[in-house]
């Protein structure tokens, strides 16, 4: 089986310069590299590069997919813009990480799937994905409990970590948003994880549009007029500055999210929580499967009489394609038999159909192919 790397970079702050797309360029032959994005595919050998060296000198959003099981998401943050104490409380150890640098605070996310999970080209993901990075800009920590839940699922094995309670429950994690769905779904977090957590979620109680005008209306001119210089000079970062400002100015909102905090579950908890979710759910699924089955088969008894005869003028055509079709129906008749306690009765007719067609080879060897009939020793 050959080996699959998928490397992407995008740059959101800024776009790279003529000289700084050649420099990312010159790591790979198979490199495509515009003034937004890099892209580097391997089906064999390695990026001789240090991605995350990368991605601190260049680029804001990092992914990293292989077909053994390693998926990455990695974001550069303007360390002026983010809380470092508030993101390493979502951290754990070997999966999500966080490092400082002068200007910037590196938020790495890295598992490894040793069963490999479901195979998925890399290409299309980021996209989305690094849209989560303005979000957690704004105190959205959405992302990075998500990942924590995924975290916590990896190393379920693991006696140190049961008793490991969990991080702030960020609020609105009842109604994900799209890239918050590309995110579960690219690291293949537990549906029934997300639902139990989601519990101890409030909703979210952000600044909404229809505030905003209220809100500005609160900041000085002196407030107003920076920012629209900073719009004025193209800063990247104006638009997530003066929306945490507005959500500074609208502390009722904050308090009403506060009071409602849950206390901290632990990671055993969610995870038998999960379990018997997921098991709740599985029989659910079987009694609404088995009620309908049963549904058919009480439409079915109405036709019996006219599939036995089905039976017998099929195999009388004696051609191969009839038997299978005759044994398919047998393998029905089975069923609607065990499910009516008539079980005798079957096995006296397909008795029958054995003797009085016991001279064709093809039947008798489907008959004990489909299991209605046992092959008869020496």
């Amino acid at each position: 089986m050959s080996e699959y790397q998928y490397y992407e970079f995008q740059a959101i702050d800024r776009p790279l310069s003529e000289k700084e797309q050649a420099e990312v360029g010159s790591y790979s032959s198979r490199s495509e590299v515009t003034p937004t994005r890099a892209v580097f595919t391997y089906n064999y050998s390695d990026f001789r590069g240090d991605p995350l060296k990368i991605l601190q000198k260049y680029f804001d959003a990092m992914l990293y997919l292989t077909n053994w099981g390693s998926k990455q998401l990695t974001f550069r943050l303007p360390r002026a813009l983010v809380d470092a104490k508030a993101l390493a409380s979502y951290c754990y150890p070997d999966l999500i990480s966080t490092s400082l640098t002068k200007d910037h605070v590196i938020l790495d996310i890295y598992f490894h799937d040793e069963e490999g999970g479901s195979w998925v080209e890399g290409e299309g993901w980021l996209s989305s994905l690094a849209m989560l990075r303005r979000d957690i800009l704004l105190g959205d920590y959405r992302a990075l409990y998500l990942a924590w839940l995924k975290a916590i699922s990896i190393e379920e094995g693991r006696e140190e970590h049961k008793d490991l309670p969990e991080p702030p429950v960020p609020a609105g994690l009842k109604k994900l948003s799209a890239p918050l769905k590309s995110f579960v779904d690219f690291f293949e977090i537990d549906a029934n994880l997300v639902a139990v957590a989601a519990e101890a979620s409030v909703k979210n109680q952000g600044v909404v549009e229809s505030d905003w005008e209220q809100q500005i209306a609160k900041l000085s001119e002196q407030e107003r007029l920076a920012f629209l210089v900073k719009f004025a000079q193209g800063d990247s970062q104006v638009n997530v500055q003066l929306l945490k400002r507005l959500k500074e100015l609208a502390p009722e909102q904050q308090e009403r999210s506060a009071s409602s905090l849950p206390l901290r579950r632990k990671a055993v908890e969610l995870l038998t929580a999960a379990a018997a979710r997921f098991d709740q759910r599985k029989k659910l699924e079987n009694q609404k499967a088995e009620r309908a089955r049963t549904k058919q088969l009480n439409a079915m008894a109405q036709q019996e009489p006219e599939k036995w005869k089905q039976v017998f003028n099929l195999i009388k055509t004696k051609q191969t394609n009839a038997y299978d079709k005759a044994v398919k129906l047998l393998t029905e008749l089975r069923e609607l038999a065990q499910h009516f306690g008539r079980s005798e009765q079957y096995e006296s007719r397909l008795g029958q159909i054995q003797q009085e067609f016991s001279n064709l080879p093809g039947l008798k060897f489907r008959l004990q192919q489909a299991g209605l009939v046992k092959e008869k020793s020496d």
